[in-house]
């Protein structure tokens, strides 16, 4: 009796601490920009890019968690500047259909999503403007006091013994397609801590939705400010000149 009692506490303990993170970002291997895609010619170039936007702006946007892209399409188009936006589908940057089954260890890709190709997507689609959405979050759960309870068998399955702290992020990429240049890089965090709750409490989810909620929010009303700015806006004659066919 003692060494199932024994055993009841031990995976107690596994089950109430520990710590899950997502980065769909990380798992595609993305780099802003990748030793490999940079020289001298580049950083020359990076150097002479000004902001450039136009006064009606078309966007295209990538987001890594493929279930958030419909809400960022929402976002995006909440801007009075964008006339019309694109989604860059994922299989054309990480090869991966919508069906594919997710590996339990994914294997880095051959060959990483970077700026580049995604302004070559964009350029397709015509866009001014590239946004490349990069979300994730972090659930970390621990024991508290009342874990010494579960050595009673029933208590172990009731008793509020785990605590979490739970932390989300959307950090957003806004480039010029044409000349690569980096009008902002918005971030947006949230986090909270939730005491008291069972290690089979759903409240880590319940968070992480409401988190989403926030972040999102935030995003959408920066990102508007971004498109808005008068400062970014090409020159009146500079923008007539480049209207002509």
């Amino acid at each position: 009796m003692h060494r199932q009692l024994l055993c009841l506490l031990f995976l107690t303990i596994c089950t109430g601490c520990g710590s899950s993170v997502y980065r769909p970002a990380q798992t595609a291997g993305f780099a802003l920009d990748p030793a490999s895609e940079i020289d001298d010619d580049d950083i020359a170039k990076a150097f002479a890019a000004r902001p450039q936007l136009p006064e009606e702006v078309h966007v295209s946007y990538f987001s890594f968690d493929e279930k958030r892209a419909p809400t960022l399409a929402k976002t995006v188009a909440a801007s009075s500047k964008v006339t019309g936006s694109y989604e860059i589908p994922s299989l054309l940057v990480t090869g991966k259909g919508r069906l594919d089954e997710e590996p339990m260890y994914p294997p880095a890709p051959a060959q990483a999503p970077s700026i580049k190709q995604l302004r070559l997507l964009a350029a397709r689609a015509h866009s001014d403007v590239l946004v490349i959405f990069d979300y994730g979050h972090r659930v970390t759960s621990q024991p508290n006091a009342l874990l010494a309870t579960s050595i009673l068998l029933i208590p172990a399955f009731f008793v509020p013994m785990t605590d979490y702290e739970i932390e989300s992020y959307l950090d957003t990429y806004v480039i010029d397609v044409k000349n690569g240049y980096l009008y902002a890089h918005i971030s947006s965090q949230a986090r909270d801590v939730e005491d008291y709750e069972s290690v089979f409490s759903d409240v880590d989810q319940e968070i992480l939705e409401d988190q989403w909620k926030r972040i999102e929010q935030e995003t959408r009303s920066k990102l508007d400010k971004v498109l808005a700015d008068p400062e970014l806006r090409l020159p009146a004659k500079a923008q007539v000149a480049s209207d002509k066919p």
